[in-house]
């Protein structure tokens, strides 16, 4: 999922592999993952005094998205990419 890429942000590369394997699951499997989790995480990965955020959607939609959450998310994840 290129269009979950962030430039300069090495995480971004991780987001976009787990939004594949999203894409792969059954409906089936996307249900019951929600079924299980039931919220909205929001990531925040700073960089450089720079800042991108993805939400995975595992409350409704079984999906990813580059931006923040609508509304308030379940949990929100805070951190660096200092990844190499």
């Amino acid at each position: 999922m290129s269009d979950l890429k962030e430039p300069g942000f090495a995480a971004s590369n991780i987001i976009a592999g787990l939004g594949d394997a999203f894409d792969h699951l059954s409906e089936a499997q996307k249900k019951a993952q929600i079924k299980k989790t039931n919220g909205i995480f929001e990531l925040r990965v700073s960089k450089d005094e720079k800042e991108a955020t993805w939400t995975i959607d595992l409350k409704k939609e079984g999906a990813i998205s580059k931006g923040p959450a609508t509304g308030k998310p379940d949990v929100a994840i805070i951190l660096s990419d200092g990844m190499p």
